[in-house]
């Protein structure tokens, strides 16, 4: 009987217990010196030493152990796009150069401490990086049999860290990138390598590519343009809407159906669909590159010979008229000069 009035309690003691560190983390604070927002932001330069100085404070009336770390930030995978962090083994653009800092702190009831650590980018690092401080409360665990401690994390919570590292005008977010194509994707008339075009000899139309690529931490859903156009009054607008999953690459292929004469100009334009919500301001983003080549056909040759032929005539004309007003002042300086000896 009494076995079973400890299974019917069970789920309410751990119900309990898990309120209990819930409400101890709630009481527990970590804040930022320099700012009193969520989100800290530096300037600093490689192989310049910054630190990072925050406070930790114990509202609660009993004493608490935190596990505090340093981890690499990022975006949640939706069209919000919020702050996040990634996991304790994701090390690439932020953990890795965070040192000299406690990871496990005890603080006594209604305590508060002052703590720092050390932020040292590398030579050669430039850009926009994003980072988290975590903080959790933890409960000590010993094993009976080894008499081992260890530490069991029941809740965690997180400030962000925004880094420009050496030249601000390279701190941009990694969202989308036109790749190039080379020698081994086969011909392209395009002088821009983000853009290939060929000619299609089935059916004498004109191809045009783009190599899109998301390296972005998350999906974007992203409005793609092209503008084609030439010197005289053609012009066709593509557009296409797409989804790119993380880590995406992808080739879009358009076909001009009715090649323009003399030349083709070609404008590609790529931006992301933001997506509001509440007071965050959306993030939006623009890529635009573009090329041009001349298309040779039978109205082109003609063109380019009349064109050639009308530069000649005018050439030939302005000669002319050189010779003859050339002609008529040594006529003038010879009549003056017989005057002259008379």
């Amino acid at each position: 009987m009494w076995m079973k009035k400890f299974l019917r309690i069970l789920p309410l003691i751990f119900v309990v217990i898990g309120q209990t560190h819930a409400d101890d983390l709630a009481n527990v604070s970590l804040n930022y010196c320099d700012t009193p927002e969520s989100t800290l932001q530096y300037q600093i330069d490689p192989t310049v030493e910054t630190g990072i100085c925050y406070t930790l404070s114990n509202a609660s009336k009993n004493p608490v152990t935190i596990k505090l770390s340093f981890i690499d930030g990022t975006f949640t995978n939706d069209q919000r796009q919020n702050k996040a962090c990634l996991s304790d083994a994701d090390v690439e653009n932020f953990w890795q150069y965070v040192t000299e800092y406690d990871q496990l702190i005890t603080l006594k009831a209604g305590e508060t401490i002052k703590k720092e650590a050390k932020l040292l980018y590398p030579k050669d690092m430039d850009g926009l990086y994003h980072g988290c401080v975590v903080y959790s409360v933890v409960e000590e665990v010993k094993d009976a049999t080894t008499n081992a401690t260890s530490f069991s994390i029941l809740m965690r919570r997180a400030k962000f860290i925004d880094v420009i590292v050496g030249n601000p005008a390279n701190a941009k977010e990694k969202w989308i990138v036109l790749e190039d194509f080379t020698d081994a994707d086969w011909i392209n008339l395009s002088h821009n390598p983000k853009i290939r075009i060929y000619k299609d000899d089935s059916d004498n139309t004109y191809v045009i590519q783009i190599k899109v690529k998301n390296i972005s931490p998350v999906e974007q859903d992203v409005v793609m343009t092209w503008v084609a156009s030439n010197i005289l009054v053609y012009k066709n607008t593509f557009m296409e809407s797409r989804k790119l999953l993380k880590g995406d690459s992808l080739v879009i292929t358009k076909k001009i159906e009715n090649t323009p004469s003399y030349n083709l100009k070609i404008h590609f334009n790529i931006t992301n669909t933001p997506f509001t919500f509440g007071w965050q301001e959306p993030i939006i983003w623009t890529i635009t590159t573009k090329t041009i080549i001349w298309i040779w056909n039978v109205v082109t040759y003609i063109t380019l010979i009349g064109i050639l032929l009308f530069v000649g005539l005018v050439v030939l004309l302005i000669k002319d008229i050189t010779r003859r007003k050339n002609k008529k002042i040594n006529a003038t300086i010879h009549h003056t000069k017989h005057r002259t000896k008379k």
